[in-house]
């Protein structure tokens, strides 16, 4: 048995579920500690991306229970309206935890960044969701001209605070000099 398997410890499952729950929270609240692999601690998402990737989460999972609860077949005819949508959103939650696996099953540097690699497409994914059900929810309240203004604003707001954080505030710590 492998030193970094979550089943070389005392108790394997209690060290599975407390991996699980921190690599979860790696997303929103506290990311790898790895100068290498990420900003010292801080989470994997900037904020509103985090928000949108749990907005994302949230509603994948509501769509399909119920759709699970109606009797809604996975996969319906091509002719149906969301013909592969059920399927599409399983897929994506079945990449992102099959992603889960590699980090949770072992012992080193937990969260971590690097072993959680096959997680970024489901979570991109997941956020692109939320940030879709937002926009829709908003467009119901807001005028579109108004909202598209908002949108592109927020768009820049994001582009410019990920320059900031990369170019700027990064590139003066000693900490990830070093890791270069």
């Amino acid at each position: 048995m492998s030193q970094l398997s979550v089943f070389s410890t005392a108790s394997p499952f209690a060290r599975l579920f407390l991996n699980t729950l921190k690599t979860l929270a790696m997303f929103n609240f506290r990311g790898d500690e790895n100068w290498r692999h990420n900003s010292g601690g801080n989470p994997e998402l900037f904020r509103p991306v985090g928000i949108m990737f749990l907005i994302g989460i949230a509603t994948t999972i509501i769509k399909i229970w119920s759709d699970f609860k109606t009797h809604k077949p996975i996969l319906r005819s091509e002719h149906q309206e969301g013909a592969y949508q059920n399927f599409s959103l399983l897929l994506v939650i079945s990449v992102f935890i099959l992603g889960i696996l590699p980090v949770v099953f072992s012992t080193e540097s937990i969260p971590h960044a690097l072993r959680s690699i096959l997680m970024i497409p489901p979570a991109v994914l997941f956020a692109a969701l939320g940030g879709i059900g937002t926009y829709n929810w908003l467009k119901k309240y807001v005028r579109p001209s108004r909202l598209n203004a908002v949108m592109v604003v927020f768009c820049a707001f994001l582009g410019r605070s990920a320059i900031q954080e990369v170019f700027h505030r990064l590139g003066t710590k000693s900490e990830r000099a070093s890791c270069l």
